[in-house]
């Protein structure tokens, strides 16, 4: 149920991301990354690009950081982190 529900807020995140809605998306990748535990490298690369586009670079560091050390063969975040870097 858990991963259902996770799953739901990514969706949810991305949407809101693809419009624009950098600040809802944010709020529903940090509901989908609670759900699993802190353990979600897919929510936490998305997170990193809307702090990016909040011009939140520390933090947009830190998720991209933590997406690659929870799957260290995620090239897109690896890519991501350097050009926040």
């Amino acid at each position: 149920m858990t991963e259902n529900l996770a799953q739901h807020y990514l969706d949810q995140a991305q949407r809101h991301y693809q419009r624009g809605e950098v600040e809802a998306a944010i709020t529903a990748l940090r509901l989908a990354i609670k759900q699993q535990q802190g353990r979600f490298p897919k929510a936490y690369f998305l997170l990193g690009k809307a702090f990016s586009d909040a011009g939140e670079i520390e933090k947009a560091i830190a998720a991209f950081r933590t997406a690659t050390e929870q799957q260290p063969h995620y090239p897109e975040a690896y890519y991501h982190l350097g050009l926040a870097l």
